[in-house]
């Protein structure tokens, strides 16, 4: 292995570990000071990734979904693409949602 391999290696490593605090921050940051509220999945893609977690397969999904309940986000369309450890939710399903109160297009479903 030459130095230059080595040196890529290291980049695409750092690379990851970035992205992956990144994501860990941002699911944090959701759970800390994210606003919970109701929605309907109003459409739902398979996006064709899979991730493999331990063995076990979590599928990505694009979602748009419709806040139902009363206040600020009612009525606004949020699009998420998220995997899901157990089956992902259903067309019309109603899920929970946490919603970025600093940023609303930034959210996460809960439960389903």
């Amino acid at each position: 292995m030459t130095l230059e391999e080595i040196g890529v290696g290291i980049i695409v490593l750092l690379f990851y570990i970035g992205v992956k605090r990144l994501i860990n921050y941002n699911r944090n940051r959701l759970y800390k000071k994210g606003i919970s509220v109701l929605a309907e999945v109003l459409r739902i893609d398979d996006t064709g990734i899979s991730i493999d977690s331990g063995g076990t397969d979590r599928q990505v999904k694009d979602l748009i979904l419709l806040i139902q309940e009363e206040g600020p986000f009612k009525g606004k369309r949020l699009a998420i693409r998220q995997s899901f450890d157990t089956q992902a939710p259903g067309l019309g399903d109603s899920v929970t949602v946490l919603i970025d109160p600093k940023a609303p297009d930034n959210g996460l479903i809960i439960s389903h």
